[in-house]
């Protein structure tokens, strides 16, 4: 690679990964967790670049690779505080046959993870999906019955954005 030797070339590729990945150069940012990754996997940052390179080839839009490393770090760091995160990346990332499959996904993953950091971004593509399903009205009910039913503990993020998801499409869909 490009870099000389150095004690700190580990911490720099790392660094530069990031710089890339927090501004959105996904194909810069994999490139940087590649060399990472393969030059230091024993590295302290090992399992941040295990799922940030996952995260960066699914935005790049490399799938099937995002998806392999991605299964990869689970797999490797399966007590990870990042599996949620994980869990959401493939739910958003997989090619479904449906928008439907993907609404039953993303349902289910709301509800099994109502603390997840990605609940904004679910509630999001969830709405998303439902715009493009042929089946609104099946899927609001659906939704609006999960809330009746206190399937969300009300002191969760996930409880808050559906509740905004419902009001706000209760007046767009019906």
């Amino acid at each position: 690679s490009a870099f000389p030797s150095s004690s700190h070339r580990e911490q720099l590729v790392c660094e530069i990964g990031n710089f890339y990945f927090e501004r959105g150069d996904f194909k810069k940012a994999k490139d940087y967790f590649d060399i990472a990754f393969s030059e230091y996997p024993a590295s302290p940052a090992a399992e941040e670049i295990a799922f940030k390179r996952a995260e960066a080839y699914l935005k790049s839009g490399d799938t099937e690779k995002g998806m392999k490393f991605l299964e990869e770090a689970k797999l490797a760091y399966p007590a990870s505080p990042r599996i949620k995160d994980a869990e959401f990346m493939m739910v958003a990332y997989f090619k479904y046959p449906s928008p439907e499959e993907k609404i039953d996904k993303l349902i289910h993953y709301i509800i099994e993870n109502p603390d997840s950091s990605r609940i904004p971004d679910a509630v999001m593509l969830l709405e998303d999906e439902i715009d493009k399903s042929k089946e609104v009205e099946k899927y609001f009910n659906e939704i609006t019955t999960i809330l009746r039913l206190d399937l969300f503990r009300k002191d969760t993020t996930s409880y808050y954005y559906i509740k905004y998801f419902t009001t706000r499409a209760k007046g767009s869909y019906l």
